[in-house]
């Protein structure tokens, strides 16, 4: 009867021991989720806000070629539009769409101060890594985002390029008479854009539309995209202004320009 006391006494304890081991294991480990941990290091601190300072953004898009943003200002300026559809609006993981337009699309990554980089891309939505940002209600900042994008894309430069032996390049009169380019008149229109002038601020551009005077020209690029064509039209205008226009987005822009192109088109148009 003693010995049944003394196993029934020792397994009594021995079950108190592992409540107390198993008390202290969850106190402890309850305390690590809870505890606030002061860094006193300066510099991590540093490299922990650094990681939300973005430095450059690479992009790309199918039909209009590379574009990079460096400056501070612009940079902010977008870095801006981005943290608030981020913020305001619902996160999907991503699923692609069957409504995306190609010729829409822009992808690309943001570098950041710390070295890291994240990917992008904005299509209908705005893309980062692989969550989706954008509704209904996110579609003005989507818009302001693509604007700041494509301003830097539609340049002089990138437009030139897309005059090359792949795209059909054709002039038009005021006469409807349609020259086709071969690669000596492809050449000449392609330095001659190249050293075209963009026009980005109001003032400038209600002067060019004021203005530009009478159409002279329309210079039509047929971009190859595998399965069609995405049209670029640029109009040559009397006064050396330029109107370029892509046919293939969703919504179609005038993209004001001033250069001296007459008269190329002229020597074309007269072949």
């Amino acid at each position: 009867m003693i010995k049944k006391r003394e196993y029934y006494s020792i397994a009594l304890i021995c079950i108190g021991i592992i409540l107390v081991i198993v008390f202290l294991v969850l106190e402890n480990h309850e305390k690590s989720y809870n505890h606030l941990f002061v860094i006193d290091d300066r510099e991590e601190v540093i490299e922990r806000n650094e990681n939300l300072v973005p430095i450059k953004l690479e992009f790309y898009s199918e039909i209009w070629g590379k574009g990079t943003v460096s400056d501070s200002k612009i940079i902010q300026n977008i870095w801006y539009i981005i943290k608030i559809i981020q913020e305001n609006q619902k996160v999907d993981i991503y699923s692609e769409s069957v409504y995306e337009n190609k010729s829409n699309e822009i992808e690309g990554n943001i570098s950041y101060l710390n070295g890291k980089k994240d990917s992008f891309f904005l299509g209908n939505e705005l893309r980062i890594n692989n969550f989706s940002y954008g509704d209904y209600y996110s579609k003005p900042y989507i818009d302001k985002l693509r604007s700041y994008l494509e301003e830097i894309l539609f340049s002089p430069q990138n437009l030139s390029e897309l005059i090359n032996g792949r795209n059909k390049v054709v002039v038009v009169n005021n006469n409807e008479v349609i020259k086709k380019c071969g690669d000596k008149d492809k050449n000449k229109l392609k330095n001659k854009i190249a050293k075209f002038t963009p026009i980005h601020s109001t003032k400038e551009l209600q002067e060019a539309i004021k203005n530009k005077g009478k159409l002279q020209y329309h210079i039509k690029i047929y971009v190859d995209i595998g399965k069609g064509y995405n049209i670029i039209n640029i109009d040559v205008y009397e006064n050396e202004y330029i109107v370029v226009q892509d046919f293939g987005r969703d919504v179609i822009k005038a993209i004001y320009m001033k250069g001296h192109i007459l008269d190329v088109c002229r020597a074309i148009s007269s072949n």
